[in-house]
């Protein structure tokens, strides 16, 4: 069902890659849609992929994201990109469930936390799991599980690494 690894990178190479991110001058690209349209919950938040259309899109992702992959046996990539939630972009209302790819199957979605605010709530089978965002915490979920982003409250942003990539077949 889902998996927590904490302290999933080794510390340098975890430092680097949050350094990279909450750099200033990182090229952060904003999404609208955060959840369904019209949703309230649907102001918006701030995006980077590293992976996308089947091909690199950033010279990082070699360095960054390929020892990431590595580590987790990934057979194939189908997107990699870093995800800034600002607070004050969230609605009161929760961020609809949803799943990144609903036409794929037998897909992982991975989520590294960069920090010790908001996480990830999971459904499943109609049980609600809520998983607390920590520095350096995976959060491995099979692909098709239903999950939602939980509001940071306590800083003003929140980093994540989003991961989806098939498996080698064990």
């Amino acid at each position: 069902m889902y998996k927590v690894i904490d302290n999933f990178l080794e510390k340098d190479q975890y430092i680097s890659l949050k350094n990279l991110i909450t750099n200033l001058d990182f090229p952060w690209r904003r999404r609208i849609n955060l959840s369904q349209d019209g949703h309230p919950s649907n102001n918006g938040y701030f995006t980077f992929c590293f992976y996308n259309h089947l091909q690199p899109q950033s010279e990082w992702f070699q360095p960054f994201i390929v020892p990431m992959l590595t580590k987790l046996k990934a057979a194939s990539v189908i997107q990699v990109r870093a995800n800034m939630h600002l607070k004050e972009l969230f609605g009161k209302e929760e961020i609809p469930f949803h799943v990144d790819y609903d036409d794929l199957k037998n897909f992982k979605t991975g989520i590294l936390n960069f920090s010790d605010d908001g996480g990830t709530r999971l459904k499943i089978n109609n049980n609600k799991y809520s998983i607390k965002a920590k520095e350096n915490r995976f959060l491995l979920m099979d692909g098709n599980t239903l999950h939602t982003t939980i509001r940071n409250d306590k800083l003003s942003r929140r980093y994540l690494l989003n991961l989806n990539y098939i498996p080698y077949e064990s």
